[in-house]
This record gives structure tokens, sequence and C-alpha cells, in this order.
């Protein structure tokens, strides 16, 4: 588990001594794949929660989760998307062959997101997942 937030990977630890996990879990604060570098071509598979709400919305999301999340955890750039962006771009360098990238994202990226791995190249089995709500929610893929 990846976070560059000390608070958020001491909730994680918390979380994994919870579920019995976390002896199984390797907790590495830095930012994305910076602590796994030694890990290059290793990753049989990714899960993300990135920011992915575009700037102009965070203002207007509900006081509860402005007030207990940090911006940067909620602050996805212009469109939202920057940090799966990064994300779609980064993982070959470290996802083995047939690793799976599996992302959460808001409602009404499906499509871009989808579009943005099929257009990588490097990814196939691309497929958007709804929440229980059927809403879009996540994106999968695998690294060809």
């Amino acid at each position: 588990a990846v976070d560059c937030s000390s608070e958020a990977l001491a909730i994680a630890r918390q979380n994994g001594t919870k579920l019995g996990l976390g002896s199984k879990i390797n907790f590495c604060q830095g930012s994305w794949w910076e602590p796994l570098e030694h890990l290059r071509g290793k990753v049989s598979g990714m899960l993300a929660n990135p920011p992915y709400i575009p700037s102009d919305m965070v203002s207007t999301l509900q006081v509860e989760v402005r007030k207990h999340e940090p911006h940067l955890a909620l602050d996805g750039g212009i469109d939202g998307l920057d940090c799966i962006r990064y994300l779609i771009e980064t993982a070959p360098l470290y996802l083995v062959s047939g690793g799976v990238w599996l992302v959460e994202m808001m409602s009404g990226q499906g499509e871009m997101v989808a579009e943005m791995l099929q257009d990588n190249g490097a990814y196939c089995g691309v497929e958007i997942f709804s929440d229980i709500e059927g809403v879009d929610r996540f994106a999968m893929a695998y690294l060809k």
C-alpha cells in the first residue's frame, strides 16, 4: 500500500490489522510508484483510488467530504483525470504482462478512461464496472 500521507497510511495499517491482513501488506509512504522502484516489471496488479474530482467541483462537495478529506486526496486537476492519466502512462513500467490495472473514478469518467486505456496501446480487456447504484465507478484493464 502506497500513500503520500502518513495519516492515511496509519488508517490503512489499522484497517489491515482489523482484517487480519496487517502482516501481509507492506505500507510505504511516497508518491505513486516512487517507493516501488525495485518492483519495476514485477507487479501483478495495481489498485488505486486516486484524486478524481475536477478542480472546480471540489468546493461543491458535501461539507463532510471537504472537512475530512485532504484537498490533495480529492483534486484530480481540471477534468479530474490527471492522476488517472499518470497511472495509465506509468503502470506498464511496473506491471507484468497480464497484470491487472484497477482504478476508482468519478461518475461520468468511464468512457474517457476506457478510451485513454485503449489509446495507450499497452492494455487489453478494458472494462468499466458500476457501483451498487449503477454508476460507472471502476475501470479495469490488463497489461498486454
